[in-house]
C-alpha cells in the first residue's frame, strides 16, 4: 500500500507515464532484423529496444511522437539523447518531422539492445523530459502558471511566461510571477515586485 502512495503522485505529475499503448505510439523500422520489444523506463529517463539483427548489418529507424518522449533544455532547444547499442555509445542521425522525432541508428551484426538515454553529463535540472513536456505544451500554445512550473521541478530562473506577459519576481519571497507589461510599473510602485 505504501508503494501505491509513493508512485501515485509521480503518475499524476507525469513523471512516470502509464500507457497501455506505449509501444503502439512509437514506430520502429528494423532494416536487416526484427523488433522483439520496447521497454520505457520513465523514472530512469531511458527507453530500451530489444532487436534481433539476424547476423546482418542494418539500420534501425525510430519515430517517437514529441507528446510521448521529447527532450529539451530549459529554453526548449532540442537535446539529443545518448544512444547505446549493446552497451556502447554510437553516432546516430536525429531530426524532426512535424510532431515526431526521427532517430536513425546503424547497427552491427548480432545487435541485441538499443538504449536511448535522456540525461547525460548535463545536470538534471537543465535537460529533462519534464522540460520536453513543458516545451511541447508551449508549442501547442499552452502555458503552465509559474507555481505549476516550480511544482514540476523548474528552478525559479527557468520559469517562462506567455509572450504577452512579463516575468518578474515577488518582493516578499522572490517567487516568479507573470504579469502584463502595463501593470509592471504599478506593481513596482506598490512594492509588490522588483
Amino acid at each position: 500500500m505504501r508503494l501505491v502512495w509513493a508512485v501515485l503522485p509521480l503518475i499524476i505529475l507525469g513523471v512516470i507515464e502509464i500507457s497501455e499503448s506505449f509501444a503502439e505510439t512509437i514506430a520502429v523500422d528494423v532494416d536487416g532484423g526484427q523488433l522483439l520489444g520496447i521497454q520505457n523506463i520513465a523514472e530512469l529517463g531511458s527507453m530500451n529496444f530489444e532487436i534481433d539483427m539476424q547476423n546482418q548489418i542494418g539500420t534501425v529507424t525510430i519515430k517517437i511522437p514529441k507528446s510521448v518522449w521529447h527532450i529539451t533544455d530549459s529554453e526548449c532547444n532540442p537535446v539529443p539523447p545518448i544512444i547505446l547499442v549493446d552497451g556502447r555509445e554510437v553516432i546516430f542521425t536525429d531530426h524532426f518531422e512535424k510532431d515526431n522525432r526521427i532517430i536513425i541508428i546503424n547497427t552491427a551484426e548480432n545487435t541485441k539492445i538499443i538504449e536511448l538515454i535522456v540525461t547525460g553529463p548535463a545536470a538534471p535540472h537543465t535537460t529533462s523530459l519534464i522540460y520536453g513536456k513543458f516545451c511541447f505544451l508551449q508549442e501547442q500554445n499552452i502555458f503552465l502558471p509559474p507555481k505549476k512550473q516550480m511544482d514540476l521541478g523548474f528552478m525559479f530562473y527557468d520559469v517562462q511566461c506567455k509572450d504577452t506577459l512579463v516575468r518578474m519576481n515577488k518582493n516578499a519571497n522572490n517567487a516568479p510571477v507573470c504579469v502584463f507589461s502595463e501593470t509592471v510599473e504599478k506593481l513596482a510602485k506598490r512594492g509588490w515586485i522588483r
